[in-house]
Protein backbone atom coordinates (compact mmCIF):
# COMPACT_ATOMS: atom_id res chain seq x y z
CA UNK A 1 0.00 0.00 0.00
CA UNK A 2 1.23 3.62 -0.76
CA UNK A 3 2.31 5.38 1.91
CA UNK A 4 -0.18 8.10 1.91
CA UNK A 5 0.83 12.27 2.68
CA UNK A 6 -0.98 13.87 5.23
CA UNK A 7 -1.50 17.66 5.60
CA UNK A 8 -1.52 20.09 8.56
CA UNK A 9 -5.21 20.55 10.02
CA UNK A 10 -6.50 23.88 10.65
CA UNK A 11 -6.36 27.62 8.68
CA UNK A 12 -3.08 29.31 9.09
CA UNK A 13 -0.98 26.61 10.74
CA UNK A 14 1.95 27.00 8.33
CA UNK A 15 1.85 30.83 9.01
CA UNK A 16 1.57 30.16 12.51
CA UNK A 17 4.98 28.15 13.10
CA UNK A 18 4.36 26.04 16.21
CA UNK A 19 6.94 23.51 16.86
CA UNK A 20 7.13 20.04 15.43
CA UNK A 21 5.61 18.36 18.58
CA UNK A 22 2.64 21.00 18.66
CA UNK A 23 2.22 19.83 14.75
CA UNK A 24 2.33 16.37 15.20
CA UNK A 25 -0.20 16.69 18.23
CA UNK A 26 -2.39 18.47 16.35
CA UNK A 27 -2.43 15.84 13.48
CA UNK A 28 -2.68 13.13 15.79
CA UNK A 29 -5.82 14.78 17.35
CA UNK A 30 -7.70 15.69 13.70
CA UNK A 31 -7.22 11.95 12.88
CA UNK A 32 -8.57 10.49 15.97
CA UNK A 33 -11.01 13.01 15.66
CA UNK A 34 -12.15 12.33 12.23
CA UNK A 35 -11.99 8.92 12.66
CA UNK A 36 -14.77 8.76 15.12
CA UNK A 37 -16.42 11.41 13.27
CA UNK A 38 -16.61 8.78 10.21
CA UNK A 39 -18.27 6.19 12.67
CA UNK A 40 -21.17 8.00 14.34
CA UNK A 41 -22.35 9.58 10.23
CA UNK A 42 -22.17 5.60 9.71
CA UNK A 43 -24.04 5.01 12.97
CA UNK A 44 -26.47 7.58 12.43
CA UNK A 45 -27.38 7.19 9.26
CA UNK A 46 -28.00 3.43 9.51
CA UNK A 47 -30.26 3.75 12.50
CA UNK A 48 -31.80 6.52 10.42
CA UNK A 49 -32.42 4.66 7.68
CA UNK A 50 -33.74 1.56 10.17
CA UNK A 51 -36.17 4.28 11.47
CA UNK A 52 -37.19 5.08 8.24
CA UNK A 53 -37.59 1.28 7.58
CA UNK A 54 -39.86 1.14 10.51
CA UNK A 55 -42.17 4.09 9.63
CA UNK A 56 -42.27 2.91 5.77
CA UNK A 57 -43.53 -0.94 6.95
CA UNK A 58 -46.25 0.41 9.21
CA UNK A 59 -47.17 2.66 6.44
CA UNK A 60 -47.63 -0.86 4.35
CA UNK A 61 -45.29 0.08 1.98
CA UNK A 62 -43.60 -3.41 0.42
CA UNK A 63 -39.84 -4.68 1.09
CA UNK A 64 -38.28 -3.92 -2.41
CA UNK A 65 -39.44 -0.35 -2.05
CA UNK A 66 -37.96 0.20 1.64
CA UNK A 67 -34.79 -1.18 0.65
CA UNK A 68 -33.89 1.51 -2.06
CA UNK A 69 -35.13 4.07 0.48
CA UNK A 70 -32.80 2.94 2.93
CA UNK A 71 -29.85 2.72 1.05
CA UNK A 72 -30.27 6.15 -0.48
CA UNK A 73 -30.51 7.37 3.25
CA UNK A 74 -27.30 5.68 3.99
CA UNK A 75 -24.92 6.55 0.74
CA UNK A 76 -26.36 10.53 0.57
CA UNK A 77 -25.43 10.65 4.41
CA UNK A 78 -22.27 8.72 4.79
CA UNK A 79 -20.61 8.94 1.04
CA UNK A 80 -20.45 13.03 0.74
CA UNK A 81 -19.63 13.24 4.73
CA UNK A 82 -16.72 10.56 5.33
CA UNK A 83 -15.13 12.04 1.23
CA UNK A 84 -15.38 15.57 3.14
CA UNK A 85 -13.84 14.33 6.58
CA UNK A 86 -11.06 12.19 4.69
CA UNK A 87 -10.35 15.30 2.08
CA UNK A 88 -9.35 17.49 5.09
CA UNK A 89 -7.65 15.26 6.69
CA UNK A 90 -5.24 14.09 4.01
CA UNK A 91 -6.03 16.43 1.14
CA UNK A 92 -7.49 13.83 -1.49
CA UNK A 93 -10.63 12.06 -2.12
CA UNK A 94 -10.33 7.94 -0.63
CA UNK A 95 -11.45 6.55 -3.72
CA UNK A 96 -10.11 7.42 -7.31
CA UNK A 97 -13.12 9.08 -9.29
CA UNK A 98 -10.90 10.55 -12.28
CA UNK A 99 -10.93 8.40 -15.80
CA UNK A 100 -7.58 6.49 -15.01
CA UNK A 101 -8.05 6.23 -10.75
CA UNK A 102 -11.77 5.06 -11.82
CA UNK A 103 -10.66 2.62 -13.90
CA UNK A 104 -7.77 1.36 -11.23
CA UNK A 105 -10.48 1.34 -8.73
CA UNK A 106 -12.68 -1.04 -11.37
CA UNK A 107 -10.38 -3.26 -12.00
CA UNK A 108 -9.24 -3.83 -7.99
CA UNK A 109 -12.78 -4.65 -7.72
CA UNK A 110 -13.51 -6.63 -10.44
CA UNK A 111 -10.26 -8.76 -9.51
CA UNK A 112 -10.81 -9.09 -5.77
CA UNK A 113 -14.70 -9.60 -6.62
CA UNK A 114 -13.99 -12.46 -8.94
CA UNK A 115 -11.27 -14.00 -6.10
CA UNK A 116 -14.40 -14.28 -3.74
CA UNK A 117 -16.35 -16.52 -6.69
CA UNK A 118 -12.98 -18.43 -7.68
CA UNK A 119 -13.29 -19.23 -4.24
CA UNK A 120 -16.68 -19.79 -3.78
CA UNK A 121 -16.64 -22.07 -6.76
CA UNK A 122 -13.86 -24.20 -5.34
CA UNK A 123 -15.59 -24.41 -2.04
CA UNK A 124 -18.66 -26.25 -3.62
CA UNK A 125 -16.36 -28.17 -6.20
CA UNK A 126 -14.23 -29.30 -2.92
CA UNK A 127 -17.62 -30.10 -0.66
CA UNK A 128 -19.66 -31.96 -3.36
CA UNK A 129 -16.27 -34.40 -4.19
CA UNK A 130 -16.30 -34.70 -0.69
CA UNK A 131 -19.89 -35.81 -0.43
CA UNK A 132 -20.71 -33.29 2.49
CA UNK A 133 -23.02 -31.54 -0.36
CA UNK A 134 -24.69 -32.39 -3.65
CA UNK A 135 -24.74 -29.75 -6.46
CA UNK A 136 -27.80 -30.25 -8.43
CA UNK A 137 -27.40 -27.33 -11.44
CA UNK A 138 -27.83 -24.00 -12.16
CA UNK A 139 -30.85 -21.71 -12.38
CA UNK A 140 -29.94 -18.73 -13.69
CA UNK A 141 -33.24 -17.60 -15.31
CA UNK A 142 -34.28 -13.94 -16.45
CA UNK A 143 -35.71 -13.04 -13.24
CA UNK A 144 -33.28 -14.20 -10.87
CA UNK A 145 -30.81 -12.20 -12.70
CA UNK A 146 -32.80 -9.03 -12.95
CA UNK A 147 -33.12 -9.38 -8.91
CA UNK A 148 -29.14 -9.94 -8.42
CA UNK A 149 -28.82 -6.60 -10.53
CA UNK A 150 -31.05 -4.24 -8.65
CA UNK A 151 -29.78 -5.93 -5.22
CA UNK A 152 -26.59 -4.93 -7.04
CA UNK A 153 -26.85 -1.29 -7.00
CA UNK A 154 -28.67 -1.54 -3.44
CA UNK A 155 -26.73 -3.44 -1.70
CA UNK A 156 -23.41 -0.85 -3.38
CA UNK A 157 -24.93 2.31 -1.61
CA UNK A 158 -26.97 0.75 1.26
CA UNK A 159 -23.52 -1.16 2.28
CA UNK A 160 -20.33 -1.72 0.21
CA UNK A 161 -19.73 1.98 -0.58
CA UNK A 162 -20.18 3.85 2.60
CA UNK A 163 -18.67 1.05 4.92
CA UNK A 164 -16.00 0.54 2.55
CA UNK A 165 -15.30 3.80 2.71
CA UNK A 166 -15.39 4.48 6.55
CA UNK A 167 -14.37 0.95 8.05
CA UNK A 168 -11.06 0.66 5.32
CA UNK A 169 -10.55 4.14 3.79
CA UNK A 170 -11.15 6.42 6.60
CA UNK A 171 -10.52 4.52 10.25
CA UNK A 172 -7.66 2.87 9.32
CA UNK A 173 -5.68 5.71 7.37
CA UNK A 174 -6.66 7.95 10.74
CA UNK A 175 -5.51 5.64 12.96
CA UNK A 176 -2.12 5.16 11.45
CA UNK A 177 -1.45 8.60 12.19
CA UNK A 178 -1.33 7.85 16.17
CA UNK A 179 0.04 3.97 15.76
CA UNK A 180 1.93 1.93 13.81
CA UNK A 181 0.38 0.35 10.71
CA UNK A 182 0.26 -3.22 12.01
CA UNK A 183 -2.12 -2.07 14.63
CA UNK A 184 -4.24 0.03 13.22
CA UNK A 185 -4.75 -2.74 10.89
CA UNK A 186 -5.62 -4.96 13.82
CA UNK A 187 -7.69 -2.07 15.68
CA UNK A 188 -9.57 -1.29 12.71
CA UNK A 189 -12.21 -4.43 12.85
CA UNK A 190 -13.41 -3.70 16.25
CA UNK A 191 -15.17 0.04 14.96
CA UNK A 192 -16.81 -2.38 11.85
CA UNK A 193 -18.08 -4.67 14.35
CA UNK A 194 -19.45 -2.05 17.37
CA UNK A 195 -21.27 -0.13 14.46
CA UNK A 196 -24.06 -3.16 14.11
CA UNK A 197 -23.65 -3.43 17.31
CA UNK A 198 -24.85 -0.13 18.70
CA UNK A 199 -27.42 0.72 16.15
CA UNK A 200 -29.33 -2.66 17.19
CA UNK A 201 -28.90 -1.33 20.51
CA UNK A 202 -30.44 1.84 19.74
CA UNK A 203 -33.20 0.24 17.69
CA UNK A 204 -34.24 -2.24 20.49
CA UNK A 205 -33.75 0.99 23.36
CA UNK A 206 -36.33 3.23 21.05
CA UNK A 207 -38.66 0.71 20.14
CA UNK A 208 -37.84 -0.30 16.37
CA UNK A 209 -36.99 -4.22 17.02
CA UNK A 210 -33.68 -5.01 15.99
CA UNK A 211 -32.28 -8.89 15.43
CA UNK A 212 -30.46 -10.31 17.90
CA UNK A 213 -26.35 -10.12 18.05
CA UNK A 214 -24.97 -13.81 18.59
CA UNK A 215 -21.28 -14.89 18.89
CA UNK A 216 -21.28 -16.35 15.07
CA UNK A 217 -22.27 -12.74 13.73
CA UNK A 218 -19.25 -11.29 15.59
CA UNK A 219 -17.12 -13.98 14.51
CA UNK A 220 -18.41 -13.58 10.80
CA UNK A 221 -18.17 -9.69 10.75
CA UNK A 222 -14.98 -9.63 12.18
CA UNK A 223 -13.28 -12.03 9.90
CA UNK A 224 -15.02 -10.47 7.35
CA UNK A 225 -13.62 -7.08 8.08
CA UNK A 226 -9.66 -8.48 8.06
CA UNK A 227 -10.70 -9.97 4.65
CA UNK A 228 -11.61 -6.51 3.42
CA UNK A 229 -8.69 -4.63 4.76
CA UNK A 230 -6.42 -7.41 3.47
CA UNK A 231 -8.13 -7.15 -0.15
CA UNK A 232 -7.87 -3.26 -0.13
CA UNK A 233 -4.10 -3.88 0.97
CA UNK A 234 -3.45 -6.36 -1.72
CA UNK A 235 -4.60 -4.56 -4.84
CA UNK A 236 -3.41 -1.22 -3.41
CA UNK A 237 -7.26 0.24 -3.66
CA UNK A 238 -10.70 0.60 -2.03
CA UNK A 239 -12.40 -0.69 -4.96
CA UNK A 240 -10.93 -3.76 -4.21
CA UNK A 241 -12.73 -3.91 -0.62
CA UNK A 242 -16.08 -2.65 -2.68
CA UNK A 243 -15.80 -5.41 -4.84
CA UNK A 244 -14.85 -8.48 -3.03
CA UNK A 245 -17.94 -7.31 -0.44
CA UNK A 246 -20.31 -6.76 -2.79
CA UNK A 247 -19.00 -10.37 -4.35
CA UNK A 248 -19.49 -12.20 -0.84
CA UNK A 249 -23.18 -10.51 -0.26
CA UNK A 250 -24.63 -11.67 -3.71
CA UNK A 251 -22.97 -14.75 -2.97
CA UNK A 252 -24.64 -15.34 0.40
CA UNK A 253 -28.24 -13.98 -1.45
CA UNK A 254 -28.35 -15.43 -4.00
CA UNK A 255 -26.61 -18.44 -4.07
CA UNK A 256 -25.31 -19.79 -0.59
CA UNK A 257 -28.03 -18.73 1.48
CA UNK A 258 -30.67 -18.66 -0.77
CA UNK A 259 -33.54 -20.14 0.05
CA UNK A 260 -34.83 -24.03 -2.12
CA UNK A 261 -35.43 -23.40 -5.65
CA UNK A 262 -34.39 -19.40 -5.66
CA UNK A 263 -30.59 -19.52 -5.67
CA UNK A 264 -28.19 -19.65 -8.65
CA UNK A 265 -26.81 -22.73 -7.70
CA UNK A 266 -29.53 -25.52 -6.72
CA UNK A 267 -27.53 -27.43 -4.33
CA UNK A 268 -28.72 -29.83 -1.30
CA UNK A 269 -26.67 -30.00 2.22
CA UNK A 270 -25.23 -33.34 2.88
CA UNK A 271 -23.78 -32.48 5.87
CA UNK A 272 -25.88 -29.64 8.01
CA UNK A 273 -24.66 -25.80 6.98
CA UNK A 274 -22.06 -27.05 4.91
CA UNK A 275 -22.96 -24.52 2.42
CA UNK A 276 -22.99 -21.54 4.62
CA UNK A 277 -20.20 -22.71 7.04
CA UNK A 278 -17.36 -24.76 4.55
CA UNK A 279 -17.98 -22.95 1.54
CA UNK A 280 -19.45 -18.66 2.35
CA UNK A 281 -17.29 -18.78 5.58
CA UNK A 282 -14.63 -21.19 5.54
CA UNK A 283 -13.72 -21.14 1.51
CA UNK A 284 -14.75 -17.44 0.55
CA UNK A 285 -14.21 -14.63 3.98
CA UNK A 286 -11.73 -17.25 5.34
CA UNK A 287 -9.98 -18.19 2.55
CA UNK A 288 -10.31 -14.62 1.03
CA UNK A 289 -8.58 -13.44 3.65
CA UNK A 290 -5.57 -15.67 3.76
CA UNK A 291 -5.19 -14.94 -0.18
CA UNK A 292 -5.09 -11.69 0.01
CA UNK A 293 -2.44 -11.37 2.98
CA UNK A 294 -0.54 -13.40 0.88
CA UNK A 295 -0.65 -10.96 -1.85
CA UNK A 296 -0.46 -7.68 0.48
CA UNK A 297 3.17 -9.56 2.11
CA UNK A 298 4.37 -10.58 -1.79
CA UNK A 299 4.25 -7.39 -2.47
CA UNK A 300 5.20 -5.16 0.42
CA UNK A 301 8.65 -7.67 0.06
CA UNK A 302 9.17 -6.50 -3.51
CA UNK A 303 8.56 -2.85 -2.53
CA UNK A 304 11.42 -3.70 0.30
CA UNK A 305 13.89 -4.49 -2.48
CA UNK A 306 15.97 -2.01 -3.34
CA UNK A 307 16.75 -1.05 -6.52
CA UNK A 308 20.02 -2.09 -8.40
Amino acid sequence: MKMITRRRIGKGEGEQGGSGAESNGNRERGSLREAIGGWLLFAAALYAAGAAASLMEAAGIERAVRLPVQALIVAAAVVPGVCALYRRRFGRLPIGISGRALKKEAAAAIGAGGTALLLAAAGFAHAHALGWLRVEGLNATPALLAGLGINLLTALLYEALPEELVFRALIPDALRGRMRAAWAFLLSPLPFVLAPVTVRGLQAATGLGAEPITADYLVLLTVFAVALQSARSAFGRIGAGIGFHLAYLMLARFVVLAAPGEGLVAYTDIEPETGSVAVLFLTVVAGGAAAFAAVSAIRRKKSAVPET
